[in-house]
């Protein structure tokens, strides 16, 4: 919820009629960014410092293409309340989710329709119907992230979303599905001073769940690295494997390692979560969450292992960009 001492931005414009290009593409980022049309001639959004630098970059497009425009902030309308202003934001969000859930209806349909067939094609279907979630997923974050005033429906929504996308996934793979209820809950304070130990040359998986141990777990744990190949996973109590086949924290169903850490100590953090599906994204490749800032990072990291010589120094640098990219999500 947007603070109750609120100010709005009011955005005004006009753009020649032809092109009508340059009229839309002003209007759809508009639209985008959860602007609302008042009195036929106005843009408003909350003011937040985001907001304002998003109305001059837009401002700047208007300029480029011909066209005039400015905008202000205002403490309050004279002739309206904050709160039916507050409504009608609401009523334009509400239209966006009611058109969301229709879509979700449809895949439901459809996932019915896959589980009672017995056509050799129906592991195709529920693929496709995965593929239609996920996108819808997206689309539903989009929506929140314009959702200014916390409608209710969002829970709704999300629950319906997770509910069944659990239940597609188990009928790609049960057994993948089985073990991902397995997820053993553990206590940090259990975890203090443990070895953590892990394959050599880490990646993006790796490299997260370094970061997340020592910002999370154990400031002051011990990250080392070894050959798969010579790992007694049997050693003493003392040392964790993680991210390795039979590891005590590794890949569970459809979770990456990182997940798994996330989950088992039940770290609540909506920065970490964003993380999560990054990592997700990046290491899985399997469409499950779109986010727009993976290939940026892969790239990233891709680069620091060609330049970084010692897997020590690997984690170092990269604990740095998880550090950024967390207080960038907070």
């Amino acid at each position: 919820m947007l603070h109750e001492n609120r100010r709005w931005l009011l955005f005004f414009y006009t753009v020649s009629a032809s092109p009508v290009n340059n009229r839309v593409k002003v209007w759809r980022r508009l639209a985008k960014a959860g602007a609302i049309q008042f009195k036929n001639s106005v843009y408003v959004l909350p003011f937040t410092e985001a907001h304002y630098e998003f109305f001059q970059w837009l401002l700047s497009e208007v300029d480029s293409v011909g066209g005039d425009g400015g905008f202000v902030v205002v403490e309050k309308f004279e002739n309206i309340k904050d709160n039916d202003v507050i409504k009608l934001f609401d009523t334009v969000r509400e239209g966006d989710y009611e058109k969301h859930e229709k879509h979700l209806d449809e895949i439901d349909r459809n996932f019915i329709n896959a589980k009672m067939s017995s056509d050799s094609t129906c592991v195709n279907s529920f693929q496709k119907i995965l593929e239609r979630l996920n996108k819808l997923y997206s689309e539903f974050e989009e929506i929140k992230k314009i959702d200014f005033f916390n409608l209710y429906k969002t829970k709704t929504i999300e629950d319906r979303l997770n509910e069944l996308k659990e239940a597609v996934i188990f009928h790609l793979n049960p057994a993948s599905s089985e073990k991902t209820r397995k997820i053993e809950l553990r206590k940090i304070e259990d975890f203090g001073g443990r070895r953590w130990v892990t394959r050599k040359k880490p990646y993006i998986d790796r490299l997260s769940s370094s970061w997340l141990i020592r910002r999370f777990i154990d400031k002051d744990a011990v990250i080392a690295f070894e050959d798969e190949s010579k790992m007694d996973l049997s050693a003493a109590s003392d040392t964790i494997y993680f991210d390795v086949v039979g590891g005590e924290f590794t890949h569970i169903g459809d979770d990456c390692t990182f997940e798994v850490l996330v989950k088992s100590f039940s770290i609540k953090d909506a920065a970490v979560k964003h993380i999560a599906e990054l990592v997700h994204e990046i290491d899985m490749k399997d469409g499950k969450y779109r986010s727009v800032e993976s290939a940026g990072v892969e790239k990233i990291i891709s680069g620091m292992r060609k330049r970084v010589k010692t897997d020590e120094d690997l984690v170092n640098k990269a604990t740095e960009i998880f550090d950024f990219l967390y207080e960038s999500k907070k």
